[in-house]
């Protein structure tokens, strides 16, 4: 009974330590531009908006009302700019609403200046950002307009310039998260005391 009890302790705490956990992102897919969204936290999402379908740079072509840099929608309580961390590769946050007309893809809530003033001070990305809310942010708060857009950004793609809405729902994408050390550490100390505490019954 006490060498079942010690095998069955010690595969327990190999299986754990050995399955990570799993996160799933969402992936929205454009026809040339993609976004990312990963939860870090119960209050932070990371954005990522990488280039696609032949697009090589982000740029900054028009004003706020036409051609945002990019444009998104928040569900739950308003942010500011103090929400927004870590930001690479964006210009300046906007909380007024914009309605992009370059072409139209409704109304956005919030929305980045892309750096520079036309195509000449283009970059390629990609575009990254925290939402850091206290009150709690999650994946779906990122929520289409009435549109059905959920993003819009200003691409330069085959030498044109263009504002590109992205529509098309998210698709989940499951990453292995790694175990912090410390758990892993903690985990293997208490794996290793119920192990040796069967052994010792055993041997008496």
């Amino acid at each position: 009974m006490h060498k079942r009890l010690l095998i069955f302790s010690t595969a327990v705490c190999f299986g754990v330590l050995g399955t990570p956990s799993a996160k799933a992102d969402l992936l929205f897919t454009g026809s040339q531009a993609n976004v990312l969204l990963h939860s870090v936290s119960a209050t932070d999402v990371m954005v990522t908006v990488t280039l696609s379908g032949g697009s090589t740079a982000f740029v900054n072509t028009g004003n706020g009302t036409n051609h945002p840099g990019f444009a998104f929608n928040l569900a739950g309580p308003s942010i500011t700019s103090a929400n927004i961390l870590n930001s690479t590769n964006l210009g300046a946050f906007h909380v007024d609403p914009v309605v992009t007309s370059g072409p139209a893809f409704g109304t956005f809530g919030y929305f980045f200046d892309n750096p520079g003033n036309g195509a000449s001070a283009n970059n390629s990305g990609p575009l990254t950002f925290d939402i850091v809310r206290a009150s709690g942010v999650s994946l779906t708060d990122l929520i289409a307009n009435r549109s059905g857009y959920y993003f819009a950004t200003d691409i330069l793609n085959n030498g044109n310039t263009v504002e590109v809405g992205i529509n098309s729902p998210p698709t989940p994408v499951v990453a292995a998260a790694v175990p912090e050390p410390t758990t892993i550490l903690l985990l293997g100390t208490i794996c290793l005391g119920l192990i040796a505490s069967r052994r010792v019954r055993l041997e008496s």
